[in-house]
């Protein structure tokens, strides 16, 4: 599991540089922007939502709009501004006879929480 942590902190703090998968993703979500439809009660809600945002148009337009001219190299910058070397708060959920609770007590304290604190019942 320690190994685990390492890789997941390694990947949070030196985000991979893949202009392959980057320019996938890119095309797939602007293949599901602009397929996707706001229809019935969804039109209520989609406002709403940007309201409570405190938007006044559609986020999904505007994305759509600005995605063509996204580059990788302004995810990476933002990984470094936004992500990198940040403090992180990990849930780990689990057996607890099964943890290595000795190991995770490395990284910080631990605070044992129930189901209903993390499900709500």
């Amino acid at each position: 599991m320690m190994d685990c942590i390492r890789e997941f902190n390694n990947l949070l703090n030196n985000a991979p540089e893949r202009q392959a998968g980057f320019d996938l993703a890119k095309q797939s979500l602007l293949k599901s922007l602009a397929s996707a439809r706001t229809t019935k009660f969804s039109v209520l809600a989609s406002y709403l939502a940007a309201q409570r945002l405190g938007l006044d148009y559609s986020i999904s337009e505007k994305i759509y709009k600005t995605l063509p001219s996204l580059q990788l190299k302004d995810i990476l910058e933002f990984e470094k501004n936004n992500v990198a070397n940040k403090p992180f708060r990990y849930l780990i959920l689990g057996n607890e006879k099964e943890l290595d609770m000795k190991a995770l007590e490395k990284i910080a304290p631990i605070r044992r929480v129930t189901t209903e604190e993390i499900f709500g019942y």
